[in-house]
């Protein structure tokens, strides 16, 4: 590892300049894009402060041959490389809020909340309930109430977390008010769970069925390896709807454990 002071100073000058541009992007970024860059961020930060500056790889595939010469290129960055037997699956933030400034007059709401039970039933559970929620949450939100620009929900994968995330954008509600929209929606669809038909969760099975399989792009089949969320198609159509019913009052239960970001 090769510390900073033995970095050539243009070198440093450089990453200095790149760190400056880097915040200036984020103040006259898309608000929810803004916050959505910083999410690996704060899944990774483990103390009070700032966001933290660090970056991360994740190498997938290769030789013994290829791994040798890429961490002697490696080498030249500062910071720590860890061997395989040192890596430890990633802790949780320990903030759980950030806020931050933006020169937009646009309010920006972030919210992921993590998987903490990562078991095929669950990675399933958790997909077909962002399926069921997508839609629903885009009409209340988007179409009935007009909240703003950008309404979304999906399953997300940062940092090595997998999650849901609701992402919102709105020129006169404030984050505080996103906030409480989405605690209702979520709210609101505990009864409609409850009711959930035979043939609209085989539709949601089918549909989460059709993105299992391995796309052709070398790329894209090893970021989905990686991320480990390809499900066999057993778990999902063993899937009841009594199990995505109780995922549902487990994502709302948590509410304490979410990651809110916002400015």
């Amino acid at each position: 590892t090769r510390t900073l002071g033995q970095m050539p100073a243009n070198v440093i000058a450089q990453g200095a300049r790149a760190a400056r541009q880097e915040q200036e992007a984020q103040r006259t970024e898309i608000p929810v894009r803004a916050l959505l860059n910083q999410l690996p961020r704060v899944l990774t930060a483990h103390d009070q402060g700032a966001f933290p500056t660090h970056w991360a790889a994740c190498l997938y595939g290769g030789s013994p041959a290829l791994h040798h010469r890429l961490s002697h290129l490696l080498a030249a960055f500062s910071g720590t490389i860890n061997a395989p037997s040192a890596l430890t699956l990633p802790a949780e933030p320990a903030r759980r809020e950030w806020t931050l400034s933006s020169d937009s007059h646009d309010h920006a709401l972030l919210i992921f909340c993590p998987l903490n039970t990562k078991t095929a039933p669950t990675l399933a559970a958790w997909q077909l309930l962002a399926m069921f929620y997508e839609p629903r949450f885009f009409q209340r939100l988007r179409v009935e109430m007009n909240i703003g620009y950008v309404v979304s929900c999906r399953f997300h994968h940062s940092a090595d977390h997998p999650g849901m995330l609701f992402a919102l954008q709105s020129p006169h509600l404030t984050a505080a008010q996103l906030l409480r929209h989405t605690h209702d929606f979520l709210d609101s669809m505990t009864a409609e769970l409850a009711a959930l038909p035979a043939d609209a969760l085989t539709a949601h099975q089918d549909a989460l069925l059709a993105q299992q399989h391995p796309a052709d792009n070398l790329t894209d089949r090893a970021w989905a390896a990686w991320k480990n969320l390809s499900l066999p198609e057993t778990v999902i159509r063993r899937l009841a709807q009594t199990q995505l019913f109780n995922a549902h009052k487990i994502l709302i239960s948590q509410h304490v454990e979410w990651v809110v970001l916002s400015h």
